[in-house]
């Protein structure tokens, strides 16, 4: 980087983000844009992510997949005690939250669903993803984001995954689909053993 590179060109907005939430917003875009380009990332679900997922699960593309909505949100609030087994998310494009996913083991989570059965923790897991601003749909980003999503379960060592979806949400499964998952009659799985 010459001339200290991104560093100068920031410094006025990182001294903001060290005081305030608007800083760090600011800082963050611009890092994201300068360094990542058109790039979507991860990065962990923090504490003042709680409104903007409570204003997403009741927007109006995402209230009819995401029902009980409050289940949602105390499964959020409680993620470092009884959830602290599910890996949350926000998504990011250019430094902009633009959606939430999360993965879990399978095992961990049998305790909470029971829709499937396993026996051997770190080899079956699920995923959930949602873009939850509206002018972000119909870009690919959803594919983008199942594929962090699997990068890091790859690094962790999973086996499979599985994911069910609602049936009538065809753009989830067209995207699920697209992502390299196979319908086995009722779920959606991929062997992440397979050659990407």
């Amino acid at each position: 980087m010459k001339d200290g590179g991104v560093f100068n060109f920031l410094a006025p907005e990182y001294d903001r983000a060290e005081n305030d939430d608007e800083g760090y917003d600011a800082f963050n875009k611009l890092f994201m844009t300068e360094n990542f380009p058109n790039e979507l990332t991860l990065r962990p679900f923090f504490d003042n992510d709680i409104v903007l997922m409570n204003r997403w699960l009741y927007a109006v593309h995402v209230k009819p997949w995401y029902e009980h909505q409050e289940d949602w949100m105390n499964e959020l609030r409680e993620r470092r005690g009884e959830f602290l087994f599910i890996s949350h998310f926000i998504s990011e494009h250019n430094g902009v939250p633009i959606g939430f996913c999360q993965y879990y083991d399978m095992f961990d989570g049998q305790e909470h669903e029971n829709w499937i059965k396993t026996s051997e923790r770190g080899s079956l897991f699920s995923i959930d993803y949602l873009i939850g601003e509206p002018e972000y749909l119909h870009l690919g980003l959803g594919q983008k984001m199942i594929a962090e999503l699997l990068s890091k379960l790859r690094k962790k060592g999973a086996k499979s995954v599985i994911v069910r979806p609602e049936k009538e949400n065809f753009k989830s499964n067209r995207t699920i689909e697209a992502s390299g998952f196979k319908w086995d009659g009722n779920n959606y799985m991929l062997d992440l053993r397979q050659p990407c």
